[in-house]
């Protein structure tokens, strides 16, 4: 769950939720200087349902008793956060092996940046499940590699490529819904381009920070509009079951975000 703080109150925005914004930047991706997706299809739709293991825990979060608010995705227990993943991996493949590979990729990238833990079962759990997740790329790599419409992109240039954008679009996505601050500029780097990796820079208005000027311009049209869906809690909770009932009351409340170039 990603917490965005707002004056009336936070507002909770689920992972599936913050992943649609994510997939929403992969769909409007793509120009002269930043490239082309491909297979666009699938590398969108990995980027758009790489939180997809979150589903039912979205549905009965689990409370942070330090905070008494759900769980922060970057504060989640490994082990169970380790699960999630690896069940939305297992959910992926029922779409197709190349998303499912994109979105095995993008996981692993993540637990490998991930804060590690101290906790001697948390580290054999992390390496436990990069073993798992690499033996199912190998092996997906090994199918999709003859498939004649897939080959071409299963090239180690063409895989690193594809896991660097659903990354960026995942980490410029986590950042607009937490919330920039007016009239502070954000940094995206190793962003991937046609003559080689460069920065992005996020810019809010001072009079508005849902409206957003990008540069360079990655996308493909002009202004950029991006929608979810929070739930606003204006409180604590003292427990888990306080916090799933708290949750089913909330309001829910839309942000629209408007990415505009320089």
């Amino acid at each position: 769950m990603v917490h965005r703080d707002d004056p009336g109150g936070l507002i909770a925005i689920s992972q599936p939720a913050h992943a649609w914004v994510a997939g929403q930047l992969a769909r409007h991706w793509g120009n002269a200087v930043f490239g082309e997706v491909a297979p666009r299809e699938e590398v969108c739709l990995a980027a758009e349902l790489h939180d997809i293991g979150f589903l039912e825990w979205e549905r009965a979060p689990t409370l942070d008793a330090d905070t008494g608010r759900p769980h922060h995705f970057m504060n989640m227990p490994t082990r169970p956060h380790l699960a999630l993943w690896a069940q939305g991996v297992q959910h992926l493949l029922s779409f197709s092996r190349y998303v499912a590979l994109m979105g095995s990729r993008h996981v692993t990238y993540l637990c490998r940046h991930k804060k590690p833990s101290h906790n001697p079962r948390d580290a054999q759990a992390v390496e436990d499940f990069l073993d798992q997740q690499q033996a199912l790329q190998s092996e997906l790599l090994s199918e999709l590699a003859e498939d004649p419409a897939y080959g071409g992109h299963t090239t180690p240039e063409a895989l690193e490529r594809n896991t660097r954008l659903i990354a960026t679009w995942d980490w410029v996505s986590l950042q607009l819904c937490l919330g920039l601050p007016a009239g502070r500029a954000m940094t995206v780097t190793q962003v991937p381009a046609v003559q080689g990796p460069t920065t992005l820079q996020l810019q809010p208005a001072a009079h508005n920070p849902l409206h957003i000027t990008v540069r360079p311009w990655p996308f493909r049209t002009g202004d950029v509009p991006l929608v979810c869906d929070g739930r606003r809690l204006p409180g604590t909770f003292g427990n888990e079951a306080l916090l799933r009932a708290g949750m089913r009351r909330a309001p829910t409340t839309t942000l629209r975000i408007t990415l505009r170039p320089d």
